[in-house]
């Protein structure tokens, strides 16, 4: 069994505890859509990719969920697995990406979440909510973790109903985005009950369950241009605060979900590089999500969808696959590089 940069087991089946291979292809292409919900200008393929993707890598996250004895030894782990690369990426963006060196700048940039460009609020929504998860799975039931998370989601619901007429939530908001981590526990809580099947769908052979899958996107595709018709949104913006009910904020990622794992249980047995690529690139989410936008900002030819993808996820794969090498990668969100050989794609 392999270790990775931090000390982990990596198994490619089994349970979500350990790594697994199609969970890693998921997050490819969940990255994916990120990139392109940020770089399209097509505002309808903009909506459709804001539907599902972060509600998902949410999901996903809180399958790895476990309790765990030292609450603080284990938000230590995580500052250095999230928020040392958050601060090392921020500086970057400031230092050489923004042209604007003024001190309210500076002020923004420590304040985090909607009060600057970028995806910086996933991860300190993301810590808060991991933190407070892990300090709840050891003095809770599954029942009890289900009435928590059905509450901090209604909550969260609630607060994106309202803060349209409260024009400090809305802007600059609670620093850090602290307050989106009651949806974003939510999504964890939802990961963590659920990974049995979660994992089971990812893993399943089943031509029935493929088959539901391809009837589902049929569903959804027809459901969004029906939406689009009457004028009626279901896209998820969590740094914005636009979660406005429960069938946008949960039933509708569900399905997306579903189709997500029976396509990335599909890739990795079918599709030999392509399922190694994406597999890469989903160990490698966090310098992509920090740098395609910072990236893509002085590039002239980045309003065309394609460039920008290149720019967006090619340069910091290349930028990953260079750093591996070093024992310092991990402070750059990105693992050794004796994980990243078997990723050649």
């Amino acid at each position: 069994m392999e270790k990775n940069t931090y000390g982990q087991s990596i198994m490619r089946t089994g349970s979500c505890n350990n790594r697994n291979k199609s969970i890693d292809i998921a997050k490819g292409l969940l990255i994916l859509c990120v990139v392109i919900g940020h770089g399209t200008q097509n505002q309808s393929l903009s909506d459709f990719m804001y539907r599902f993707h972060m509600p998902l890598f949410l999901i996903l996250s809180g399958c790895f969920l476990k309790k765990v004895e030292d609450v603080e030894t284990y938000a230590k782990m995580k500052a250095t697995r999230l928020l040392t690369p958050y601060l090392i990426y921020m500086a970057i963006d400031f230092l050489i990406f923004d042209h604007l060196h003024s001190f309210n700048r500076i002020i923004h940039y420590l304040y985090g979440g909607r009060f600057i460009n970028g995806v910086y609020w996933y991860i300190t929504s993301l810590y808060i909510a991991l933190v407070v998860a892990v300090i709840l799975l050891n003095k809770l039931n599954k029942k009890q973790l289900m009435v928590i998370g059905i509450v901090g989601g209604g909550t969260a619901i609630i607060e994106s109903n309202i803060i349209g007429s409260i024009s400090l939530l809305k802007r600059p908001g609670i620093p850090f985005d602290a307050d989106v981590s009651l949806l974003v526990l939510s999504y964890l809580i939802v990961g963590y009950i659920l990974k049995d099947r979660i994992v089971d769908l990812f893993q399943r052979q089943s031509l029935k369950l493929d088959v539901i899958a391809i009837g589902v996107i049929g569903l959804l595709i027809l459901e969004h241009l029906l939406m689009e018709k009457y004028g009626v949104s279901r896209q998820i913006d969590m740094k914005l605060v636009v979660y406005k009910n429960p069938i946008s904020v949960y039933i509708i990622p569900t399905l997306y979900g579903f189709v997500i794992a029976r396509l990335s249980a599909f890739v990795e047995r079918n599709c030999g590089r392509l399922s190694l690529c994406l597999e890469y690139v989903g160990s490698v989410t966090i310098p992509i999500m920090f740098l395609h936008e910072p990236l893509n900002r002085f590039c002239p030819m980045s309003n065309y969808l394609l460039i920008y993808l290149l720019i967006g996820m090619g340069i910091p794969v290349v930028f990953s696959i260079a750093v591996s090498r070093f024992e310092y990668c991990k402070y750059f969100g990105i693992p050794k590089r004796k994980i990243a050989k078997r990723y050649r794609c």
